[in-house]
């Protein structure tokens, strides 16, 4: 019977939790403009990944879904390796991906006929100047109802792809998490606690900006979070 109310707990938590940042209720939190929630990122899953940043409308993400449509781990991998103003060989990207010429042949001849990227005379690659990723920010929520240590090793793992952490707890949780709030600020993860009943909260600390681990990772949970559209809560 614990383990079942304590399921429950959790699954209201979640769910105002969810209520809440749709209707914006967070005054500290800038405008998202996508909210998904457990979607699959490769460095574990985030009960929540948002995304925030100016000029991100629907056909901006319909712009970035055709791309990254039917995209595989080594198809981003070699993207993650392409710049605008720097052109980038088929042996720099042999290098740095560790793929075969053949797959990378493959990969440059799919990304080209997207206009994802443009060949130049002397068979360098370049970023197409109508494909840019606009300025934005990925925030990654992890909730728990107790264990923060648990909440702490997860958070920091979507450091690979998430721009800001925050971790959510209960409200009856504060004492326990100011005791230890050290932790998180060593490794600038935001925290805060909510409370589920009365929809009230309170930022115990501000989630720091931080840079992504890896371009490649933030390419694949972004192609993910917009891929998924359909199934998440929706455009804000």
């Amino acid at each position: 019977m614990v383990t079942e109310n304590r399921k429950i707990s959790e699954a209201f938590l979640a769910a105002t939790f969810e209520d809440c940042l749709r209707k914006k209720c967070f005054n500290e939190f800038p405008e998202f403009k996508l909210i998904a929630r457990e979607i699959s990122c490769r460095q574990g899953i985030a009960d929540f990944i948002t995304i925030s940043g100016h000029g991100l409308e629907k056909k901006y993400f319909a712009k970035i879904n055709h791309v990254f449509d039917g995209s595989t781990e080594s198809y981003i991998k070699v993207f993650s390796l392409l710049r605008h103003l720097i052109p980038r060989s088929k042996k720099y990207i042999i290098e740095n991906s560790g793929l075969s010429l053949k797959t990378i042949k493959s990969i440059l001849t799919n990304l080209r006929h997207k206009k994802a990227i443009l060949e130049l005379p002397n068979g360098y690659f370049i970023l197409s100047p109508k494909w840019r990723i606009k300025s934005m920010e990925l925030w990654a929520f992890e909730l728990k109802i107790s264990n923060w240590k648990r909440a702490l090793f997860q958070s920091l793992q979507y450091r690979a792809f998430a721009d800001r952490l925050i971790i959510v707890f209960p409200v009856e949780k504060e004492n326990l998490i100011l005791k230890n709030i050290g932790q998180f600020k060593k490794f600038k993860i935001g925290v805060m606690v909510f409370d589920a009943l009365k929809q009230k909260y309170k930022i115990l600390l501000p989630p720091i900006k931080n840079k992504p681990a890896s371009e490649a990772h933030r390419l694949f949970a972004f192609s993910r979070i917009t891929s998924s559209i359909e199934t998440t809560i929706g455009i804000a």
